[in-house]
């Protein structure tokens, strides 16, 4: 049941509805660490699609992926070299944009990927079937690193391999800003060490601007916003008028209204992708309802 009601519930938001509002909730490193049955590290080696009866007054099937994953890095609940089976709904690729900054997850033979699992009946599942949380390493490198923390705890060793892997942000790494962004621990460093947090910021910014993943984009430029990065937010602007992207005006959604609301009025004066435009006002109509 709640494989199929994960299949159907999948669904984007429309731009004038505040994306932000959709990424707060219940997005937190901290608790999706504690709170899930097992958290690893792990690369997938096997893969079966098997059909899966969906309850309800129609009778119909979705396709399921069942996964064979081996531990790389045991986080909680699990050990190095163990084999997990995991069951989640298969879904096809795509390299859209999304307007609120999620997608359905992929997961691939051969990919290794930092999994947030719950116990289901007959297998472990992702406990969001969304990509906010799915980060995928390059496994030398990650075995490489991981051996360099190996005697750290647990969530801050995930917290070092998280930052590493924001600075080798290529070609995406949405799922690691979002994951970093929504971490109190992770964001603790900054209390004491404002050094640790301009690298952060700067990373960010240089993501921001090199990235060709338009959701990694968003990622970065939300946060940024979050901390008042207002130097980012004239290329918002310049990118929305000349090279527009679906989902560019989400860009601003971390800023501060008033700061948003003076971009969106640049954008309208300077674009003119009919597109950009439409989202443009839906969006400023939305500001200066909601103040």
């Amino acid at each position: 049941m709640r494989l199929a009601c994960l299949a159907i519930g999948m669904a984007v938001m429309a731009v004038s509805v505040p994306a932000e509002a959709r990424i707060t909730r219940a997005v937190s490193l901290d608790g999706d660490f504690r709170g899930a049955d097992m958290v690893m590290i792990g690369t997938v080696r096997t893969v079966t699609v098997v059909k899966h009866a969906v309850p309800g007054p129609f009778s119909s099937t979705i396709d399921v992926q069942a996964l064979g994953v081996y531990v790389e890095v045991p986080l909680r609940h699990s050990r190095q070299g163990q084999m997990v089976r995991v069951r989640h709904p298969r879904v096809l690729p795509t390299s859209r944009p999304v307007i609120n900054g999620f997608g359905p997850v992929l997961l691939r033979r051969g990919g290794t990927y930092l999994l947030f699992l719950k116990r289901g009946r007959h297998a472990f599942e992702l406990r969001a079937v969304e990509d906010w949380t799915l980060v995928e390493f390059s496994r030398p490198r990650l075995l490489k690193l991981a051996r360099r923390l190996r005697r750290l705890p647990a969530q801050a060793r995930l917290l070092e391999l998280l930052r590493a892997q924001l600075h080798h942000c290529k070609p995406s790494c949405a799922a690691t800003i979002w994951l970093t962004d929504r971490s109190r621990a992770f964001a603790a460093r900054f209390t004491h060490n404002k050094q640790a947090k301009t690298r952060y910021l700067a990373e960010l910014v240089a993501v921001a601007r090199n990235s060709t993943d338009s959701n990694t984009r968003l990622a970065a430029f939300t946060v940024l916003g979050r901390h008042d990065v207002r130097a980012v937010v004239p290329l918002v602007v310049r990118i929305a008028s000349t090279q527009p992207r679906p989902n560019v005006i989400t860009w601003l959604q971390g800023f501060k209204n008033p700061v948003q609301i003076r971009a969106l009025q640049a954008i309208l004066a300077s674009a003119s992708d009919k597109f950009v435009l439409q989202m443009a006002r839906q969006r400023l109509r939305y500001l200066k309802k909601h103040p």
